[in-house]
């Protein structure tokens, strides 16, 4: 999560998500309750402590596994219970009066046996810069005070709808700020030439007249440039109202919603859909699956992501390997059609060799291009 400066004049109230699992028995919570106590005492405190100050140290969240499993061995004796899910870790972050990193609220996703959980830890001391950012969980499992921190349980579930209602904040903000001063400046809005290939890819391919969907789409350069030079009907579903606004001003149809309910939101079949740099944002069960079903026959999706590659910080964003997309595309009857990675370089773009080769160019790169077709 970026930088709080800001965020304090975008109070918003947006539904809460449902969370199927708060309606399990009563007897059950508590003895999830009374296992997370355990593991907490036993585990989880030091381990989440440890990745707290590991953040706080400006350690990126691709070196904490190696860190943590070392911090394992050393002070933890008994073999881990938890599975701690690194790549969708969050944090906060700012600097105190003495220039000091501060990490005042980070969560830590882990599964407990076939239990999906998340441990948030925070420092109450800072609500009052983050405010909504801090939304609480709709039910605590286990809480417990260490210090300066709040220890908190809750499900997974439950975190996913904090997580979109802090990116809804945090671009509501972004959209209000000058190009220079935003902390989530994608490569399709900062490079002219990468915005004006990957345009060229799907407007080509497509085609003029075609009707396109594009999921969330900031500010809407891209889709600005299909409609107008690829001449195709674009419309979009954005989260942040925002952003939404300033898309508008490029000429695009907006719908403002979560895109996770896309059929709710849009009538209709599209022959393409397009995802941005937006689907690390983005849970991909469920948007593969509603993608599928408002796609026409042989329909296509484009996906323009961030690597592996600890390239520049986007709040919230989950970076996700090649092959977990494609393997996630395959099960909701997409297939992969062309991979390649990029470097977009002002002037000039690196392109990398097919899809072959994508497991070892997303390690240098920082830009994966999808392109699947409807089976």
């Amino acid at each position: 999560m970026p930088d709080p400066v800001h965020l304090l004049t975008n109070r918003v109230v947006l539904p809460r998500r449902a969370v199927a699992a708060t309606g399990r028995p009563a007897a059950e919570k508590a003895a999830l309750g009374r296992r997370l106590q355990a593991v907490h005492n036993s585990e989880l405190q030091r381990v989440g402590f440890h990745i707290l100050r590991l953040l706080e140290n400006e350690h990126s969240l691709f070196d904490l596994p190696r860190y943590v499993d070392r911090f394992y061995k050393t002070y933890i004796y008994s073999a881990p219970q938890v599975k701690i899910l690194y790549d969708d870790i969050q944090e906060g972050a700012a600097t105190n009066e003495l220039g000091r990193r501060k990490a005042p609220f980070v969560y830590i996703p882990f599964e407990l046996g076939d239990e999906s959980l998340v441990l948030r830890i925070h420092d109450p001391a800072f609500r009052q810069y983050f405010g909504d950012m801090l939304r609480d969980p709709t039910e605590i499992l286990f809480e417990q005070r260490v210090g300066d921190n709040i220890y908190q349980y809750m499900w997974r579930e439950d975190y996913e709808d904090i997580r979109q209602y802090a990116i809804r904040l945090v671009f509501d903000a972004e959209a209000r700020l000058p190009f220079a001063r935003q902390n989530n400046q994608t490569y399709i809005r900062g490079n002219p030439e990468f915005r004006g290939l990957m345009a060229h890819q799907i407007g080509e391919l497509v085609g003029a007249g075609k009707r396109i969907l594009s999921i969330g789409p900031g500010q809407g350069e891209l889709e600005a440039l299909l409609s107008t030079q690829y001449l195709q009907n674009v419309e979009a579903i954005e989260l942040s109202p925002a952003m939404a606004a300033v898309a508008r001003e490029q000429g695009i149809r907006v719908h403002v919603g979560d895109a996770h309910q896309m059929t709710s939101l849009v009538s209709g079949h599209f022959d393409a859909l397009v995802f941005p740099e937006s689907i690390g944002y983005l849970n991909l069960e469920t948007i593969f699956q509603q993608s599928w079903a408002i796609l026409a026959p042989g329909g296509k999706l484009f996906i323009i992501t961030y690597t592996i590659k600890d390239g520049q910080p986007i709040a919230g964003y989950r970076r996700q390997p090649y092959r977990e997309l494609a393997a996630a595309l395959a099960k909701h009857g997409f297939q992969v059609e062309r991979a390649r990675t990029f470097i977009p370089i002002r002037g000039r773009i690196a392109i990398s060799r097919e899809q072959a080769d994508i497991s070892q160019s997303e390690k240098e790169a920082p830009i994966l291009y999808i392109r699947a077709g409807k089976i």
